[in-house]
């Protein structure tokens, strides 16, 4: 991610899968697309990150007409969208902005953060317009990807009038784009690839980007889940390293050496406890398992708990 954004992409990063497919405060049918539905609170999130981390960015690009607004907005949200967004000029009038045709991205962005009701329609349309240009390089990253495959969290009885069915994510709108553009529905897996609703993702793929998607196994995730969806992205590799598409790289965890050796390399560089405990916790075999253990041999995680204090 950090690589990307000093490269000069706008990157979209979303490193809490687990929570993002649990903890949205409440989820909404959307009136103006059947079928779909919206989790007002955490678009409002999504745009604030956007807004704070590329700002100046999206605000260089061409602004987004008012039809470029109608597939995500109804006529009445486009015009309160207009209105928000010049809400605090006052050489800006009401009738000025019905007169307006465009609206830069920045401005769309501010109002998302500020309505939950023109929230998730600000942020698809934003995040259409970045996947439809060709300006500046935009890149998508998501960890915890396989945690929107289990069994939905968010219920809804337009969903499902018995409320045992959970929503997938590929009818949740601020998930939707990207679900489409990866094109990854396993059969053993929330998302239906015989649903209506789920795009080709050869229609839906950005012009100048990609998106980057990491497993995780350290998630209450059913194994079978992660396993579809690895097979299923392994399918979806192109013959050749150069051709576009689905290409998988496999991570694997830290054993025992490499955790003394990454513990090395902490105390050396001088991270969180190991910066002053003078080999204490390096040299000792119980801490170096206790911490392997509680890493799983992941080596963010392995970092994570070399920065809590000793007690």
């Amino acid at each position: 991610m950090a690589s990307a954004r000093i490269s000069g992409h706008i990157v979209v990063y979303h490193p809490d899968g687990d929570r993002l497919r649990k903890h949205g405060y409440y989820i909404d049918p959307c009136n103006h697309r059947k079928g779909i539905y919206n989790l007002p609170e955490i678009a409002k999130e999504f745009c604030q990150e956007l807004l704070t981390s590329h700002g100046e960015d999206v605000a260089s690009l061409p602004a987004v007409s008012r039809d470029g607004m109608k597939e995500y907005l109804t006529d009445d949200q486009i015009r309160r969208v207009f209105k928000r967004a010049y809400a605090d000029d006052e050489s800006v009038t009401e009738e000025d902005t019905t007169k307006m045709t465009e609206l830069s991205l920045d401005k769309v962005l501010t109002v998302g953060t500020g309505s939950s009701s023109l929230s998730s329609g600000c942020y698809c349309t934003v995040i259409n317009q970045l996947m439809n240009q060709t300006e500046k390089p935009f890149t998508v990253v998501m960890d915890e990807f396989n945690c929107y495959y289990d069994h939905g969290h968010y219920f809804h009885m337009e969903y499902d009038e018995h409320v045992r069915m959970g929503v997938p994510p590929n009818r949740i709108s601020i998930f939707k784009p990207f679900m489409d553009a990866m094109g990854l529905y396993p059969e053993e897996s929330g998302v239906d690839i015989t649903d209506k609703y789920a795009t080709d993702s050869k229609k839906a793929v950005m012009k100048w980007g990609s998106i980057v998607v990491g497993t995780s196994e350290s998630r209450a995730v059913k194994q079978s889940f992660t396993q579809s969806l690895e097979e299923c992205a392994q399918k979806a590799q192109p013959l050749r390293d150069d051709e576009d598409g689905v290409h998988t790289v496999e991570v694997r965890r830290f054993d025992n050496t490499e955790v003394q050796h990454q513990l090395y390399n902490y105390e050396i560089i001088g991270i969180g406890k190991l910066r002053f405990d003078r080999g204490e916790t390096s040299l000792n075999p119980e801490e170096v398992e206790y911490l392997r253990l509680v890493s799983g041999g992941s080596g963010q995680h392995l970092m994570n708990a070399c920065m809590i204090p000793s007690s």
